[in-house]
């Protein structure tokens, strides 16, 4: 039994996740000889309830259950436990009254709250969980993955709007994690409209920003560049490149309110091919260090190597985009994503 006992205790102290071990060493070892346990006996049977509950051995689950009961009849964690077994049992009913029994002694057992949405979003009930996950973020508002569960749910909804919010909070908590910036981007993107795709734009540009070799936020800023600009040729990506930059205007980029004022305010064509001919230039570094082939839309319609450029100004332009920096365009997009979000 001492064995079986070790056992258990380097799972629960590493947080393993073991649970047809542990319930192995139950069966055979620990259950026979449960009275000489001592004061262990309480955590251990929690440990065997949990891993039970997670293998689906429902009996073992209620035979630990019962003696924690038995021991301790009015605690709030034999009570969540009761729960758990009830969900696991299909008894949501049972369980959210349960919950909510809880949380009216105790309303600041977040577990327990936790518990109650997952029995709404178990059953399909998306309206149900939104709504006391809101009421939960009223009171826990620190909550990252709260907001991020909620994101999920309004995108299982296709509410887009109310999802971006949800991620704009995660992005006030942790800034400069370059995957929030491009799980904004990919909404603002799936949502449409050109105010949409501008922001998308902006946050897959900043995403890019805090890491150049995130792929999938290079394919996103090529993919909204691309839809904002239309499709480039070969002749035309070609064009861009060779041309002489001091006969393009610089503007200082903004987040126009309207598709009227983008065109208003910069030519909005020329930085989404600039920003296209990054995107592309590092994807294909990104593949030829990894020994991959790059895609074939990227070498046959976006290659820009082997041309001859007509100044110095655009040849440094060249060298900045194969060495990895960024293009003017793209530092001013990623700036104003994050003056916006001040």
């Amino acid at each position: 039994m001492n064995d079986a006992l070790q056992d258990l205790r380097v799972i629960r102290e590493n947080n393993l996740r073991e649970s047809t071990k542990v319930v192995d060493r139950w069966i055979t070892s620990i259950q026979p000889k449960l009275h000489r346990l001592g004061q262990e006996k309480w955590i251990v049977l929690e440990q065997v309830l949990i891993a039970a509950l997670d293998v689906h051995d429902l009996e073992t689950a209620q035979i630990c259950l019962n003696h924690l009961r038995k021991r301790f009849p009015e605690s709030i964690r034999v009570k969540r436990l009761h729960g758990m077994l009830l969900e696991a049992s299909n008894q949501f009913e049972e369980a959210r009254s349960l919950y909510k029994e809880i949380i009216d002694a105790e309303s600041t057992d977040i577990i327990s709250r936790k518990r109650l949405i997952i029995t709404f979003k178990s059953q399909g009930l998306y309206n149900q969980a939104i709504e006391e996950l809101n009421k939960y973020l009223k009171l826990f508002m620190a909550d990252v993955e709260a907001w991020s569960e909620l994101s999920d749910l309004y995108l299982a909804q296709g509410n887009f709007k109310h999802a971006a919010f949800c991620v704009e909070e995660m992005i006030l908590a942790n800034p400069h994690n370059p995957l929030l910036h491009e799980r904004l981007a990919e909404i603002k993107y799936s949502e449409g409209g050109t105010e949409n795709l501008e922001l998308a734009r902006a946050y897959f540009a900043h995403a890019c920003r805090l890491n150049p070799t995130n792929v999938r936020a290079l394919y996103g800023l090529l993919l909204v560049a691309s839809n904002l600009s239309g499709k480039l040729s070969e002749k035309t990506l070609a064009t861009l490149t060779e041309e002489n930059n001091s006969s393009a205007v610089q503007q200082q980029y903004s987040l126009p309110q309207s598709a009227k004022q983008a065109s208003n305010n910069f030519d909005s064509k020329r930085e989404n091919h600039q920003l296209i001919v990054y995107a592309v230039e590092k994807l294909r570094i990104i593949f030829g260090n990894a020994g991959l082939a790059a895609p074939i839309a990227i070498v046959n319609n976006c290659s820009i190597k082997g041309r001859t450029l007509s100044s110095g100004k655009t040849r440094q332009q060249k060298g900045d985009m194969e060495s990895g920096c960024l293009p003017e365009a793209f530092e001013r997009l990623s700036v104003t994503s994050e003056k916006n979000q001040h």
